[in-house]
């Protein structure tokens, strides 16, 4: 993950139930998708537990995630079986050099296009 990042503390998210609640009051009044997004939705804890309270909400069809791809990797197997239905990856650039910097040491050897190659190559 990118050095310097300020995570917020749990007591000022949105707890799962929370979010249960807004989505199924969404699935009310028509709404079937839902996009996880914002900050970078693999760092929260259990996420694999949230897509699939969504996904049990009556009228909701599809739930899908945009991240930037770090950490899909390790989380994507559980998220498919959660029943995730697609992913979007999200680049801030193309360009090595840009997106670089920002990196840790580790995280260096790996370029975007790295990254949804073996995304796709996991089927999804």
């Amino acid at each position: 993950m990118p050095e310097g990042i300020h995570l917020t503390s749990m007591s000022e998210l949105l707890t799962f139930e929370e979010i249960v609640q807004v989505v199924r009051t969404a699935a009310e009044l028509g709404i079937r998708h839902v996009k996880l997004t914002g900050g970078e939705p693999l760092l929260r804890r259990s996420l694999p537990t949230l897509v699939q309270m969504l996904k049990n909400i009556e009228g909701i069809e599809q739930v899908t995630l945009t991240t930037n791809g770090i950490l899909l990797k390790e989380h994507l197997p559980a998220l498919l079986k959660a029943g995730l239905d697609a992913v979007n990856i999200s680049l801030d650039s193309t360009d090595r050099d840009s997106t670089q910097p920002a990196l840790r040491e580790s995280e260096r050897k790996s370029t975007p296009y790295r990254w949804i190659s073996e995304r796709k190559q996991c089927g999804i």
